[in-house]
């Protein structure tokens, strides 16, 4: 799963940050950048009834923070994510921990 983290006051977290919090909690999460060049020629010049050179010209790239779930998965694993997760509407975390962190370590 690919998502993006969103703070209380709807302010995007870096997907590099999130990963970096989440490694310090013990959970592993990956960080990248998903492209979609076929969204990119929807939103920016429609839809094509042929492909040509200037579909792949224009991708839409954005960062995000990536979950892999698998047979060897567990509830408690997904609980520990969620409530990870749930951290980020916490005020007083993003401003200590999170902010701290991004002091320490910038990017």
């Amino acid at each position: 799963m690919s998502f993006n983290v969103i703070d209380s006051t709807g302010n995007l977290f870096p997907a590099r940050l999130v990963q970096k919090l989440a490694d310090r909690n013990n959970i592993m999460v990956g960080a990248g950048y998903f492209s979609n060049p076929g969204l990119a020629t929807l939103l920016y010049e429609g839809p094509k009834k042929t492909l040509d050179s200037k579909v792949y010209t224009r991708v839409l790239t954005f960062s995000v923070v990536r979950v892999s779930l698998g047979p060897m998965s567990t509830f408690g694993d997904v609980y520990r994510l969620i409530q990870f997760l749930l951290r980020f509407r916490d005020e007083e975390y993003v401003s200590t921990e999170a902010v701290e962190f991004i002091e320490e370590n910038s990017f």
